[in-house]
């Protein structure tokens, strides 16, 4: 039979059905058919349809046709040469304006790289995330986020031995590492988003790491010395418990995956982190934060002894000291400038007030 009277009908379905169930077995009719299909013939008709659409002006085919180019890559019949000429055209999209169509495209350029790695080499992928990279990892869609993230989680496995990766350069490895960094603080993203960023600043890190092994590299220390404290900043002064937790959780799985050097050297920038949340009275959200300062406080006992304890007293000593001063100078504002005392009142109750706010949201949410 002819292969596009089940192939059209099928490929709309995925789109435009508004039933999940239906798009899921649409996909698995258009596989079924893909893993059917001998003749290059048919295989080659099926393809010009398809390119048609990516290659068209309306964005609607365009979005079809980019899942089923993803289907395609999973099939038998899928050739080097294939993803070569979807991911040039796809790229050429530009991916700044329709968030389905943007997902759509990162979707299928993900199967094509995991079929076949070169297509970073083949094709302008490189190119897109040289300059477009950092601004799509924090896109207002959050299914961009991700579908980029895995991308780029993609070519950190590949380029671990390539001399000539994009990770060796300073400036642009700073701004992946601060935009991944920046998607730990994001609320309404799914899960999955998180623990893709925190596979791909752990494989950042190791990267960093090797590179210093290496060749001593002077910029790559500094890249991983300004990863870890960046880190402790999201640990730290993020307004929300999740978004602490996160940061946290990362830095634990940093400081467990490296050796005595690595803690050594980065140690002290964590251990505002841990007294934080230990020197500091708690409430019941934040017992997530405890057990994991309290795994990382462990750690860095058993590597670093009494240094540890030296350097946590002497940052103690700091906050109390900060403290003091910050109340001597309240007591003098309060009785020469009411001014300023009448506008941190305020400042106050506002941050309480938005404090509530966003925690009865997160109940609602629950």
């Amino acid at each position: 039979s002819e292969p596009s009277i089940f192939f059209l009908p099928m490929a709309m379905r995925i789109v435009d059905d508004d039933d999940s169930i239906v798009r899921d077995r649409a996909r698995k009719t258009l596989r079924n058919l893909f893993a059917r299909l001998k003749t290059t013939r048919k295989v080659q008709r099926i393809a010009q349809i398809v390119k048609s659409w990516i290659e068209g002006e309306d964005e609607s085919l365009r979005v079809t046709g980019a899942h089923v180019v993803a289907i395609f890559a999973r099939s038998d019949m899928f050739r080097a040469s294939h993803a070569k000429a979807y991911i040039d055209v796809m790229l050429k999209w530009g991916f700044h304006c329709n968030a389905n169509l943007t997902v759509a495209g990162f979707v299928a350029i993900e199967e094509f790289a995991l079929r076949d790695p070169t297509v970073f080499e083949q094709t302008s992928l490189r190119y897109l995330l040289l300059t477009k990279g950092p601004q799509l990892l924090v896109h207002e869609n959050p299914w961009v986020q991700l579908t980029f993230s895995r991308i780029c989680g993609l070519l950190l496995a590949l380029e671990r031995t390539n001399e000539n990766s994009i990770w060796t350069m300073e400036g642009l490895t700073q701004r992946y590492c601060w935009a991944l960094c920046k998607q730990l603080t994001f609320i309404d993203v799914p899960e999955e988003t998180f623990h893709q960023a925190a596979k791909n600043l752990l494989a950042i890190a190791s990267l960093l790491r090797e590179q210093i092994r290496a060749s001593n590299s002077e910029s790559s220390e500094v890249t991983l010395r300004w990863l870890v404290t960046r880190l402790a900043t999201v640990s730290r002064h993020t307004s929300q418990v999740h978004s602490r937790q996160r940061g946290l959780e990362v830095l634990a799985a940093l400081f467990g995956r490296f050796d005595r050097d690595f803690i050594s050297r980065y140690g002290e920038h964590v251990i505002p982190c841990v007294f934080d949340v230990l020197g500091r009275p708690t409430d019941a959200q934040q017992d997530g934060l405890r057990g994991i300062a309290e795994a990382m406080q462990d750690h860095l006992v058993e590597h670093l002894g009494s240094t540890y304890f030296a350097k946590y007293q002497d940052h103690r000593a700091n906050v109390r000291e900060i403290q003091l001063q910050r109340k001597r100078r309240r007591a003098v504002e309060k009785l020469t400038d009411s001014e300023a005392t009448r506008l941190r009142k305020e400042r106050r109750v506002t941050r309480k007030r938005e404090k509530r706010k966003t925690e009865s949201a997160n109940r609602r949410r629950q």
